[in-house]
């Protein structure tokens, strides 16, 4: 099945698997099972889209310290991945 996501989603995807590459890579038992990062994060971000979203739907609440320029572009970004979604497109620019 096609991955289907808007860039700025799969970039937050993407982040998000590096970070847990970080956190977990200081046991010594998961570097010897995962030595590639790389590899890692482009089976993990995948998985972690509806994470993705939901980070940065949570972004446009009131409270948020996200300037309203930058809200408008999540906003955006989220508006065109629902489309992307309903269409069945695939993400644009994939990670490698």
């Amino acid at each position: 099945m096609a991955t289907v996501a808007h860039p700025m989603i799969r970039d937050t995807a993407v982040g998000m698997a590096e970070e847990y590459y970080e956190v977990l890579a200081y046991h010594n038992e998961f570097r010897r099972l995962n030595p590639s990062r790389k590899r890692f994060v482009r089976l993990l971000w995948p998985k972690l889209l509806e994470q993705a979203r939901e980070v940065l739907a949570g972004s446009l609440g009131e409270g948020s310290l996200l300037p309203e320029d930058q809200k408008e572009l999540v906003a955006e970004a989220l508006i065109l991945d629902n489309q992307l979604r309903i269409g069945g497109r695939r993400v644009i620019g994939a990670f490698h």
